[in-house]
């Protein structure tokens, strides 16, 4: 998005904005009944971001008002053809959860937080508005004891496991370094996070196998 709706002078190319905005309700209209769900789309004020060529002039407001260009876009496509909404958070999580909060008031009957990186406090929070949130490998490393907190704090009904590949790949203690996530990776993950939660391995994966088909309305 920041690559292809700015110009190089970080104005909004709104020709393009529009012809995409076209082009994703056409695709959706035409290929409803393959398309399980919505997504990834949110807001992220991340470095790569914010320093990024044509942002480097931009104020970090203006950046969140073009995401939330696609993040409306999404939110009503999720309401119209009733799918779950997939969301990508990184940043004034203040902001994020008050998008959360809107999203579901405006009628998205299903939300997931993808690897999620917020605050462990907030995650009663999302329960009490049953927000699905997955993790990958961040929690399993040694030194992200806050992602590691916000997965013990997440309700196990809403919790799902995923690899994020090919980022973000776990702390393997008798694997040397990773370079890269792969889903070869997940069932490492899994016994990772299921030691520290100190739930048995086979209900920690069949729990948030369950919690994943429920979310895109399997059964």
């Amino acid at each position: 998005m920041h690559e292809k709706w700015l110009n190089l002078d970080g104005t909004c190319n709104n020709d393009l904005i529009q012809t995409d905005i076209k082009n994703f309700k056409e695709i959706l209209y035409k290929n409803i009944n393959y398309i399980w769900a919505i997504g990834e789309t949110g807001f992220d004020l991340s470095k790569e971001i914010l320093q990024s060529e044509k942002c480097k002039n931009l104020t970090k407001q203006d950046i969140i008002l073009l995401q939330n260009i696609a993040f409306e876009v999404c939110v009503q496509a999720a309401i119209q053809y009733s799918l779950p909404l997939i969301l990508h958070l990184r940043g004034n999580w203040n902001l994020c959860l008050q998008k959360i909060k809107w999203a579901k008031k405006s009628g998205v009957k299903k939300i997931m937080v993808h690897c999620f990186s917020g605050p462990a406090e907030d995650m009663k929070v999302l329960s009490h508005l049953s927000i699905y949130c997955s993790f990958g490998g961040v929690p399993t490393w040694k030194k992200a004891i806050k992602n590691r907190n916000a997965f013990l704090q997440c309700d196990p009904n809403f919790l799902m496991l995923e690899t994020d590949s090919p980022d973000l790949p776990p702390e393997i203690s008798d694997i040397d370094k990773l370079q890269k996530n792969e889903p070869k990776y997940l069932k490492n993950i899994a016994e990772i996070l299921a030691k520290y939660s100190n739930t048995e391995l086979d209900y920690f994966i069949k729990n948030s196998n369950k919690n994943i088909l429920t979310f895109l309305g399997v059964f």
